[in-house]
């Protein structure tokens, strides 16, 4: 299970908790190209859900949120659980942190303020509703649906862990919104003896910080220079 994850994401899984949310029905909504998702999604721990090509059929009264996919991607066996969890505290736009490049190496942690252009979200029905109706005709692609929900969300949730795995290099869209209102902290990871070496720029509405962290594996203390 752990083979496809990166050095992050096997070292949070080792300290995250199961939390039983088998009882919330969730989509995966992914039109386009969804192949690796749908392996990763094969390990899923909420086993409640369904990957849907199609989202009008699929809206069942039953169903209590959708996790909206743009582009393919592999996610954690814990991903659908923390978002369904997020779904039961009462968010209606969840987001968390993701891991880009083939093998993982850098991490993308979005800040806790409100996040615009996310790549992939979990909605609430009850938003997910609200979107689609102000949405032409209710036909709007991924992309769109996002960015009305980024902009109609009223409790707005952020997962402080990697659950996403993009196998490609981050680009400007990954880091920059279209109004250039977004904040993350991008971390690239280089092991040297005993320490763990972390690069970090932080960005938020243009200006760009950067701080060099020296973390020791055994301890966890955190220098920064």
């Amino acid at each position: 299970m752990y083979s496809s994850y990166s050095t992050l994401q096997r070292k949070q899984l080792t300290k995250q908790v199961y939390t039983d949310t088998q009882s919330t029905y969730l989509l995966v909504y992914a039109p386009g190209r969804h192949q690796a998702l749908e392996h990763a999604l094969e390990n899923q721990l909420h086993r409640k859900f369904r990957l849907v090509t199609e989202l009008a059929p699929a809206l069942t009264d039953s169903v209590e949120g959708v996790l909206l996919v743009s582009e393919d991607l592999e996610c954690t066996s814990t991903a659908l659980t923390y978002f369904a969890a997020a779904l039961r505290t009462g968010a209606d736009f969840v987001v968390c942190d993701a891991a880009f490049g083939f093998d993982g190496s850098t991490a993308l942690y979005l800040s806790t303020q409100h996040i615009p252009c996310s790549r992939c979200a979990m909605v609430s029905r009850k938003l997910l509703d609200r979107v689609r109706a102000e949405s032409v005709r209710g036909g709007a692609g991924v992309p769109e649906l996002l960015r009305l929900a980024t902009a109609m969300a009223e409790n707005c949730h952020r997962i402080p862990q990697s659950l996403l795995h993009f196998r490609r290099e981050l680009c400007a869209d990954d880091v920059f919104s279209a109004d250039g209102k977004r904040a993350l902290i991008l971390s690239h990871e280089l092991t040297m003896s005993q320490y763990l070496i972390t690069l970090v720029e932080t960005l938020a509405l243009g200006g760009i910080l950067t701080v060099l962290i020296a973390r020791a594996f055994n301890n966890e203390k955190v220098m920064a220079l």
